[in-house]
């Protein structure tokens, strides 16, 4: 039998875990593996997980459990949170859920087991396992009734099942709203979107804005919502929701993003205008150099495409205004390609090669702001040869194709300025409504950063009702 760990070499234990010395500690234990050291396993678990040492964790918290039972779901409980942070959710779903079974007799206040029934269903639902997630969901609301959060995520998984019965079965039990409850009114949009119920999706995310002034993601369905049926009227007032809650919360980018938006469409106020017009100063226009993997990361590439671009004849390399030059070669480096050499040509093309050509059409747009959308559109091509032929061929202002939106993301992202984008294919166009709903996402501002875009500060100071 192995000895109690005396409190010299418990002392000796923690002395080396706040020195930070996780192999030290883990020595002076590895001769006690009796009931009485199952804390300090535990201990020196989280030690080795905060610095580091997820294996290491790991393998102490299931030492522990094994030493003293009574110890097993505290410790399948931290095991838990390592994965989750880790983002191996299966795990900490599976984690959570052990840790439950070993302690469910001993938790008897309903708002604790709704808790913990909650965290184990909300971690299936971050592993995709919703069937295991849903039955997790259903306890935690049997539980606590007012168990919003939960609720809210079954509303939601019936949505996406489009199971009408259960929807209405989770809203019709639903005990009285109370009045700051903006993530169950947005719950119950996103469920009647996905059940083709646009007008009702339209009032929930608007009952969700009236609720709660800090309500970003009604904002943001609000606007995909009209993206997606063609409404206007939907997508203004989403931009303008979205431009003040980020303004009011400091996420200055998507606020300047929104009310760049506003600007394009045509419908912004005098406080969108103010924070437009402040803050496109401050736009950085010195992009990191790239390798055009970005594009396949953050775009969406289309897949498929043939190796090499189409067959132009280009003419003689054609002089650029300095400014169109200087742009020209920023992005040509943002986007990966080492070298380009314009030429004139019918329509905008590009060609693959050494140097790579882009063929620019005598009626481009002769402002440089203007052109850059029009820059980043092609070079787009060069690093993704699959849209050569999109590059060169009509669009479908209808219903545009996916290599079509893939350019004009990509000349989004090159346009620097997001009104200048929108309105060289046309605010209210199909084209125009997909680029919004694209601008708009996290994808768009994460894409920014990666290049080194956005707002460089210090940024100016915005005037009063900003």
């Amino acid at each position: 039998m192995q000895e109690t760990v005396q409190a010299a070499e418990a002392g000796q234990i923690r002395h080396a875990l706040r020195a930070g010395d996780v192999d030290g500690a883990l020595q002076c234990l590895q001769d006690h593996e009796d009931p009485s050291s199952a804390g300090l396993w535990l201990q020196v678990g989280r030690w080795a997980g905060a610095l580091g040492g997820s294996r290491q964790a790991r393998a102490c918290f299931a030492r522990s459990a094994e030493l003293d039972p009574e110890l097993g779901p505290r410790a399948l409980l931290e095991m838990a949170q390592l994965a989750g942070r880790e983002g191996a959710h299966r795990e900490e779903a599976r984690a959570r859920a052990a840790a439950w079974r070993a302690d469910e007799n001993s938790v008897k206040d309903p708002e604790e087991r709704a808790q913990r029934l909650a965290e184990i269903g909300f971690a299936y639902l971050r592993a995709r396992n919703l069937a295991e997630a849903r039955a997790w969901l259903e306890r935690a609301v049997q539980a606590a009734p007012d168990r919003w959060d939960a609720r809210s995520a079954l509303v939601r998984l019936a949505g996406e099942d489009e199971d009408r019965a259960a929807l209405e079965r989770w809203v019709a039990a639903a005990p009285a709203v109370p009045a700051h409850a903006a993530g169950w009114w947005t719950a119950r949009g996103e469920a009647a979107r996905a059940c083709r119920d646009p007008e009702a999706a339209a009032q929930h995310f608007d009952k969700a804005l009236s609720t709660d002034s800090d309500a970003l993601d009604a904002a943001e369905h609000l606007v995909r919502l009209g993206v997606e049926v063609g409404q206007d009227a939907w997508i203004d007032a989403g931009l303008a929701a979205l431009r003040t809650r980020c303004m009011a919360l400091g996420d200055v980018e998507r606020g300047f993003i929104a009310a760049a938006l506003e600007v394009a469409r045509g419908t912004s106020n005098a406080d969108a205008r103010r924070v437009y017009r402040t803050l496109r100063v401050a736009l950085t226009t010195r992009l990191r150099t790239g390798t055009g993997a970005w594009l396949s990361a953050w775009l969406g590439a289309v897949a498929g495409g043939q190796a090499n671009g189409p067959a132009v004849e280009l003419g003689a390399a054609m002089e650029l205004p300095c400014g169109h030059l200087r742009a020209l070669e920023e992005l040509s480096r943002a986007f990966g390609v080492p070298e380009v050499r314009a030429h004139h040509a019918d329509g905008w093309c590009a060609v693959a090669g050494q140097p790579a050509g882009l063929g620019v059409p005598p009626t481009a747009p002769p402002g440089v702001r203007r052109a850059r959308f029009w820059y980043g559109r092609a070079l787009a091509a060069l690093c993704e040869p699959s849209l050569c032929a999109a590059l060169s061929t009509p669009v479908d202002e209808a219903r545009p194709c996916a290599e079509h939106r893939f350019l004009d993301r990509a000349g989004l992202v090159g346009g620097l300025d997001p009104a200048v984008g929108l309105l060289e294919v046309g605010p209210s166009t199909a084209r125009g409504r997909a680029l919004t709903g694209f601008a708009i996402s996290s994808d768009f501002v994460a894409l920014w950063r990666v290049l080194g875009l956005g707002l460089r500060p210090p940024l100016p100071k915005l005037g009063p009702g900003a």
